[in-house]
């Protein structure tokens, strides 16, 4: 006789591999935003070595997530990498929203507080003749494909795999977890692309497979969220 398979997580689970996931980056950015905080928003400046030792540390705690998942007897056959005609437009759709909730918090904060010197780097850019695809290496790709699959398994499909008593509660908590380990960006950042999280969410409650996510967070790894920051390299 052939074993159930468990189709939804408990709220508990949902903490477990949290922690997991995210338990020490939290920890990172935490001791960085209150030691040493990045103020600088943008495209992060990883090494080729860096790129590696990230994707070998995300196959390690995917792994260990893995075996959480297997001891639980959850159902990995539900995790759905469909391709149909709908997933371009959804990447584009999920790029645009990301970005624009991305601007709207950083850039925002920016204008409200009457500090411009931001902008005027992002839109001296292209008059500079920087190069917006210089930095993009095979190591950068590989591991922002990774990241995206690493980061949208827990919040786009694992959050939702929960159980729909406690759903709501870990749908906010989730974005939350993606907030806070962001935080050694600065709060404006860390609050944009929590903002950006919430735009996934929506799009998420429409659509199942995990691909569109992937590769829309893969976009913002490479290039960074934003669309001042585009315009500001292809009209600057």
């Amino acid at each position: 006789m052939s074993e159930t398979k468990k189709n939804k997580l408990h709220w508990i689970d949902f903490v477990v591999l949290a922690i997991i996931f995210f338990g020490y980056a939290t920890y990172g950015a935490i001791a960085s935003y209150f030691g040493d905080s990045a103020s600088a928003v943008g495209v992060a400046e990883f090494s080729k070595s860096d790129n590696f030792f990230g994707i070998i540390t995300e196959i390690l705690i995917l792994a260990i997530a893995g075996i959480y998942l297997w001891i639980r007897k959850f159902d990995f056959r539900l995790l759905n990498f469909s391709i149909n005609k709908r997933t371009i437009p959804l990447i584009l759709l999920l790029v645009v929203a990301g970005s624009l909730a991305t601007d709207i918090v950083v850039y925002g904060n920016y204008w409200l507080s009457m500090d411009y010197s931001l902008l005027e780097v992002l839109f001296s850019q292209g008059q500079n003749g920087v190069n917006m695809f210089g930095h993009i290496t095979i190591s950068l790709v590989l591991f922002s494909l990774l990241n995206g699959f690493y980061e949208e398994l827990f919040f786009v499909w694992l959050t939702f795999a929960t159980e729909e008593t406690f759903r709501k509660y870990v749908v906010l908590a989730s974005i939350f977890v993606r907030f806070i380990f962001h935080i050694y960006q600065g709060i404006p950042a860390a609050l944009g692309i929590a903002l950006a999280g919430v735009a996934f969410i929506l799009v998420r409650r429409k659509e199942n497979s995990i691909v569109p996510f992937i590769v829309a967070h893969a976009i913002f790894d490479i290039f960074g969220a934003g669309i001042l920051g585009l315009i500001g390299n292809f009209f600057g």
